[in-house]
């Protein structure tokens, strides 16, 4: 429950990429709806790059270097020069704010260097630190050596001290505790909070094909490999629409590659970039997303696809877990892909009449599901927690 308070209290957000961009994915919508939802009693002062995720055009209509007011707060957007550490350096130790919000761990521009500014120059600032999946065993098994250099010195270093780490689910406080070896009181769970439910039109096509979509960041992490040699298993009619930057060229190739190994009865198309207004719409036009990944702290798009009524199929290394049972979907273990293809043929058994009687069940039941009170209530737990933290010690 929300305190009533004279002033907001001012939380000094960083975090790698944040609105106007939207290449960066999940991040960027999490800290959209933390505003959103809990703008009215915590200001987040956000501090972010100038530039989209793997674009480095800058961004044109914003003021660099300088506060720009954005959606109920304020949005500071670094000029991209070794001149960003002092900026850092001056955010920390001279304006006003209470509590310092980190959105990732191996960040070293807008988390390691602020949390190390922080530690030799204000240390009495509490820190929240939200690794957001980075900790997965299969987000950890990437870049390996890079990532456990920085694990090291972070443990070398001691800043871990004042900090909290938020963790969006039991999973990801686990991945947490077994990579930086820390005690449970200094992890707090608090789920990243969805968009709100809105209906949509849905496919218009008189065919019995099955659509499917992946929609997300074409990197190994997101594992449209696995999706593609799935189809390669399928024997029904059946779309595949792909949507996502293309963030690692060399990853894209060789899906491509295997793309055009796919059976005939299997069409597919790269569809480009879902601009986020229109990802939702684009979600309810399919009767399946899609969506193998190696890990997310949470995955927005899987929620978004819920609370439009388009079912989900996806890896079991998400905080979304049996699904079947409640009704939107399957998550399943990546061992087992044929299990993966036999789902996707039994979809496409169905007949519209019936893929429709499933979308209204998942819509039925999305509101309740994707947003309840309790997760409002832990977040705002989340930062009452760091307002009353004074110096203290993980370990």
């Amino acid at each position: 429950m929300s305190k009533v308070r004279d002033k907001r209290v001012k939380i000094l957000t960083f975090v790698s990429y944040y609105l106007p961009g939207f290449k960066a994915g999940g991040p960027v919508t999490t800290i959209q709806n933390l505003v959103a939802l809990l703008g009215a009693e915590y200001e987040f002062m956000i501090v972010t790059r100038n530039h989209d995720h793997a674009d480095p055009t800058p961004y044109q209509d914003v003021q660099v270097d300088h506060w720009n007011p954005l959606e109920n707060t304020q949005v500071l957007y670094l000029p991209g020069k070794r001149s960003d550490i002092f900026s850092i350096y001056r955010l920390l130790t001279t304006i006003p704010y209470d509590v310092i919000y980190l959105n990732s761990f191996f960040d070293l521009k807008l988390s390691f260097i602020p949390n190390l500014i922080r530690k030799f120059f204000c240390s009495n600032r509490p820190v929240i630190l939200a690794p957001r999946g980075e900790f997965s065993g299969g987000a950890l098994s990437l870049n390996s050596r890079r990532k456990h250099t920085f694990i090291w010195l972070f443990k070398l270093l001691g800043l871990a001290k004042s900090i909290t780490f938020q963790a969006s689910s039991v999973h990801e406080k686990e991945d947490i505790k077994r990579a930086l070896n820390i005690s449970d009181n200094c992890i707090k769970i608090a789920s990243d909070l969805p968009t709100t439910i809105q209906k949509h039109d849905t496919r218009e096509e008189d065919t019995d094909q099955l659509k499917v979509i992946f929609l997300s960041r074409i990197s190994p992490m997101k594992n449209l490999q696995f999706a593609i040699q799935t189809l390669q298993l399928v024997s029904s009619p059946t779309t595949f629409n792909i949507y996502g930057p293309q963030e690692d060229q060399r990853y894209w190739q060789q899906c491509e590659a295997l793309l055009n190994e796919l059976p005939e009865n299997v069409q597919w198309r790269y569809c480009g970039i879902a601009q986020p207004s229109s990802v939702k719409s684009i979600l309810a036009s399919h009767d399946l997303m899609f969506l193998p990944t190696l890990g997310e702290n949470y995955g927005h798009v899987i929620a978004e696809s819920i609370s439009v009524g388009t079912s989900v199929l996806i890896s079991d290394c998400t905080p979304w877990r049996e699904l079947q049972s409640k009704g939107f979907g399957w998550d399943f273990n990546l061992e087992h892909q044929h299990v993966f293809a036999e789902k996707i043929e039994a979809f496409a058994q169905l007949t519209l009449p019936q893929r429709e009687q499933v979308r209204q069940r998942v819509l039925g039941q999305a509101a309740d599901f994707l947003c309840t009170p309790e997760q409002i209530e832990d977040n705002y737990k989340l930062f009452e927690h760091a307002l009353q933290q004074k110096k203290s010690v993980c370990t």
